[in-house]
């Protein structure tokens, strides 16, 4: 990893930008047609679905959007991985029913094995 990526600002989980225009209430061209903007927000999720969002000043747009490009990378790599082991787990059990199909006529021992002292 390169130093610049260090300086990135922390993006939670599922986050995403938000293009907004606001109308500021005041007797502005807002109330007509023409809304204050462009404004960006980082939103994101929290536990029981609550919605938090924080300004993103314009000048810090691309960092931001390099901080979500890499966290989506990471989480795809993350659900590759996961992805690949659900796989090996599901054929290693293919290969445990084959065995236990063709070794059902063996009678199964379950005695403990005897341990003998070298002494």
């Amino acid at each position: 990893m390169t130093e610049e990526y260090y300086y990135l600002p922390w993006v939670p989980k599922g986050a995403w930008l938000e293009e907004r225009y606001v109308r500021c209430g005041k007797d502005c061209r807002c109330r007509r047609d023409q809304p204050h903007g462009t404004y960006w927000r980082l939103c994101w999720r929290e536990r029981g679905g609550h919605k938090k969002q924080r300004y993103v000043a314009t000048e810090h747009l691309d960092q931001y959007q390099l901080a979500l490009e890499l966290r989506r990378q990471h989480v795809a790599h993350r659900r590759r991985g996961r992805r690949a082991a659900t796989a090996a787990v599901a054929r290693a059990r293919g290969v445990l029913r084959t065995v236990n199909a063709r070794t059902a006529d063996i009678k199964p021992t379950y005695r403990r094995r005897q341990v003998y002292s070298t002494r």
